[in-house]
């Protein structure tokens, strides 16, 4: 007699072979995909967690993504890291020099829309300026840190007028 397959009896509900084919398809994606992260060079990227932006590394993207060591992170408003974080870099120096071209063009929009702002204080300090110069020659020993503070902010942010009352007292 010869012995045949019982087919009255199931040992398993899963065909073994199909199981064996799918480890190995499995396995080579796995091989694959780490074969392909060694091989693909590394991406920059920024990624804004609410409060601050940093510098991330990763090959995959945000998947396999850390945070630069070098890359101090910097606070940023959600509104200004939406134009930053969408883009990816080849080094590190490429975005740190598209984020300096972001901060400048960032300064130059922020200080347009408070310029008119400065003028009318501008206006406001060169008086107080003023009235404190007076009182230090009247004998006020108390302003001097306020008339540096002035002075100091006028220079940087005043921009009309001819001279400070204190740059025409000097000479």
């Amino acid at each position: 007699m010869s012995v045949g397959k019982d087919e009255r009896y199931v040992v398993s509900a899963i065909n073994r072979d199909l199981l064996k084919k799918g480890i190995i398809v499995i396995l080579a994606i796995v091989v694959l995909v780490g074969l392909f992260s060694f091989l693909v060079k590394p991406k920059y990227f920024f990624c804004y967690n609410g409060e601050t932006i940093t510098l991330c590394e990763g090959r995959i993207g945000w998947l396999d993504g850390h945070p630069v060591t070098r890359f101090k992170p910097m606070a940023m408003d959600a509104e200004d890291a939406k134009a930053i974080t969408g883009k990816k870099f080849s080094t590190i120096e490429s975005a740190r020099k598209d984020l300096l071209a972001f901060a400048e063009s960032s300064i130059q929009k922020r200080r347009a829309q408070i310029r008119e702002m400065e003028q009318k204080l501008a206006t406001q300090y060169r008086s107080l300026l003023k009235e404190y110069l007076i009182a230090k020659e009247m004998g006020a020993k108390t302003f001097d840190k306020q008339i540096k503070a002035l002075s100091s902010w006028l220079e940087a942010f005043g921009q009309a007028e001819a001279e400070s009352p204190q740059k025409s007292k000097k000479e």
